[in-house]
């Protein structure tokens, strides 16, 4: 359930980022949600050099009725989290995106 919370929270600042005078009134927390956008970048690209070669993070086939009615419901929840996990640090890039666009009128700690 954090989970779920965590990427609804993620959701919510990349909307609220878009506007200039959110990021202003960010002021120096900016500086925390940075850093929790690097920590998920790190993951991500750890989890990518863990896959053998040709597999990709995001696996491309879709399964079958058949497979998805055998999956066990703690396969199915590693399945969720491991989607969840990937969205928030996709949204994490937009975050970063939104902040780097109005870097002109952000405070000295974020620019540098």
């Amino acid at each position: 359930m954090t989970v779920y919370h965590e990427v609804s929270t993620c959701n919510f600042l990349e909307v609220l980022l878009f506007h200039r005078s959110a990021c202003e009134a960010a002021d120096d927390t900016l500086v925390e949600l940075i850093d929790y956008c690097y920590r998920k970048f790190s993951n991500l690209v750890r989890k990518c050099e863990e896959l053998p070669d040709g597999e990709s993070i995001w696996p491309d086939k879709v399964e079958g009725a058949k497979e998805l009615l055998n999956q066990t419901k703690d396969e199915e929840m590693d399945q969720q989290l491991a989607e969840i996990e990937y969205k928030c640090s996709m949204t994490c890039f937009s975050l970063i995106r939104f902040i780097t666009d109005h870097l002109e009128a952000l405070p000295l700690p974020i620019v540098h």
